[in-house]
């Protein structure tokens, strides 16, 4: 059988976690800049960090997935 010359590239990096209360979006949405919100197409709140490296969604049950585009020190340093 020939070896295989397939590299794994990580690509992005998925963080989770649960805030331990629940979120009212909109008014984070009015405050917060760089944030996308609209509950008709997508029911969480979106926050891009000013640099754009990090991406946070939030749930109003208070859930947050936070995607880091290729930087995995990125994620784990903030």
């Amino acid at each position: 059988m020939p070896e295989s010359k397939d590299t794994l590239e990580i690509q992005n990096v998925v963080a989770s976690t649960e805030l331990g209360q629940e979120l009212n979006l909109k008014p984070l949405a009015d405050d917060l800049p760089t944030t996308e919100y609209q509950p008709e197409s997508f029911p969480g709140l979106v926050f891009r960090t000013q640099s754009r490296k990090l991406t946070h969604l939030f749930s109003a049950l208070g859930k947050r997935s936070v995607l880091a585009q290729k930087v995995f020190k990125t994620l784990i340093t903030r």
